[in-house]
């Protein structure tokens, strides 16, 4: 069995991510509303809030919020989803904390831009920053960012 090199499973991602997306379903055409576009209704998955579609960073960002009070993001790794957090989003909720969890740029119902650069990190903490700025908050003292890898190496 060939083993592949990083760049060219990353490439080869880029490619089905972007065939998916070509398949995929649309999503709420509003920013920051929860209405889905008239074409399709987008259910969520079990132990996840519905998705609402943000403007962060040049991109629409898909977002599941539950819960009031310190706001929490919860940011997923590769190759992960925002439902990776579904156990923890009514938890925290319920421990009186605003959880926040995005699809990263790339990744379920948020935006998938074409280039490979634009995956950067420094992008990738644009998008989060973006995401706090959309929902009016102070940053970088009013939230807490927590984040899980399960990449290998």
């Amino acid at each position: 069995m060939r083993k592949l090199s990083r760049r060219k499973f990353v490439e080869s991602s880029a490619i089905l991510a972007g065939a998916s997306y070509l398949s995929a379903p649309t999503v709420a055409s509003a920013v920051g509303t929860n209405e889905a576009s008239s074409a399709r209704k987008v259910h969520p998955a079990p132990g996840m809030p519905a998705p609402r579609i943000v403007s962060s960073n040049s991109i629409n960002m898909a977002v599941y919020e539950q819960g009031n009070g310190l706001p929490v993001i919860f940011c997923h790794g590769f190759p992960e989803l925002a439902y990776s957090w579904r156990n923890q989003i009514a938890a925290f909720a319920d421990s009186g904390i605003h959880a926040i969890v995005p699809d990263q740029r790339g990744y379920g119902l948020t935006d998938r831009p074409a280039q490979i650069s634009d995956y950067a990190t420094d992008i990738l903490v644009d998008d989060i920053a973006g995401l706090l700025d959309t929902l009016q908050i102070d940053r970088p003292s009013s939230a807490v960012t927590t984040g899980a890898e399960a990449s290998p190496g």
